[in-house]
């Protein structure tokens, strides 16, 4: 005999309209996106400076630094809009979860682009494998969308935590397989770069970016505990929600392009660790050293414009 009524019902807290397991991640946007704005800035002046040097990673790590701004900045607005209004509208839904979904498809592409020897040992990846990049970031573009929407309305809607567990181990496998894909390449790579008799700093910083690869992904493994310990468990705290799928993912992924930008750091001879024509590493060193004395440098390099003068 009961009635049942179709609707929604939307509650003004002392905060606002944004529910109180939100409150949190909105503030967490917040200075998230200024973490972001700075970091962005930042790169953006060193390689403003050095920018007719630039090799082809530089120029993608710019690209991941302004797709998590974007990401930061689209999260806050959101729930900024949903806290003052008390509705979660689909456009700023759709630009945050975009945002979010694009700055992983960028940082994957500059992986693989990186790995193959992009810029490095090769002017530009062939054809065909510049496709099954797109097919692969196109794929994973797509996961990470879904999962984003999972975990965003998982109270919402309700769903069950032995749903929410098999949505995870898709995307979990895929993450799995492209790490060892992209760590193969990566050795494969380091020996190219000791074939093509490179410098040692192209050497060393091949190798430390692995390390950081590597480390990167231990870090997400335990973030991804975290996360199904909290879908299986599901006692996590109201005011403490913002922490498995937020703050943690997060915090990982700027610890990643921090070291990445440490690593990349643009200066006045980012051009050395390009792609190479005519002058293999220790030629171009030694008529750098040559011509230095002239107060001009000749570099004969692929994709670098003419150095400037000293």
């Amino acid at each position: 005999g009961a009635t049942f009524t179709n609707g929604q019902v939307i509650v003004k807290q002392p905060h606002g309209y944004l529910p109180a397991n939100k409150i949190a991640t909105l503030s967490w946007m917040g200075w998230f996106a200024l973490i972001n704005a700075f970091l962005c800035v930042m790169w953006v002046i060193a390689a403003a400076r050095h920018y007719k040097k630039l090799v082809h990673v530089q120029k993608m790590i710019a690209a991941c630094a302004s797709m998590a701004l974007l990401e930061a900045v689209f999260a806050y607005v959101q729930y900024a809009e949903w806290n003052k209004t008390g509705n979660d509208t689909v456009i700023l839904q759709s630009l945050s979860l975009f945002g979010y979904s694009l700055k992983y498809v960028v940082t994957l592409r500059m992986l693989i682009e990186t790995a193959a020897g992009s810029g490095v040992v090769v002017e530009k990846l062939e054809v065909q494998v510049e496709l099954k990049t797109d097919i692969i970031c196109s794929f994973f573009l797509m996961t990470q969308w879904i999962w984003k929407a999972l975990v965003a309305y998982k109270y919402r809607v309700m769903i069950t935590p032995k749903f929410m567990l098999v949505a995870t181990i898709p995307g979990t496998l895929f993450w799995v397989c492209l790490f060892v894909w992209v760590y193969k390449k990566f050795r494969e790579l380091s020996s190219q770069i000791l074939e093509k008799n490179l410098a040692s700093e192209a050497v060393t910083l091949f190798i430390n970016l692995r390390m950081v690869l590597v480390g990167s992904m231990l870090l997400a493994f335990v973030v991804l505990l975290v996360q199904v310990t909290d879908i299986v468990v599901s006692e996590t705290p109201w005011n403490l929600q913002w922490v498995p799928y937020d703050a943690a993912p997060h915090s990982v992924y700027t610890l990643f392009l921090l070291s990445l930008m440490i690593l990349w750091w643009p200066t006045v001879n980012s051009w050395k660790l390009g792609y190479f024509d005519q002058l293999d590493q220790d030629e171009a060193e030694k008529e750098s050293k040559d011509q230095a004395e002239d107060g001009t440098v000749n570099a004969q390099q692929i994709g670098v414009p003419e150095a400037e003068e000293l």
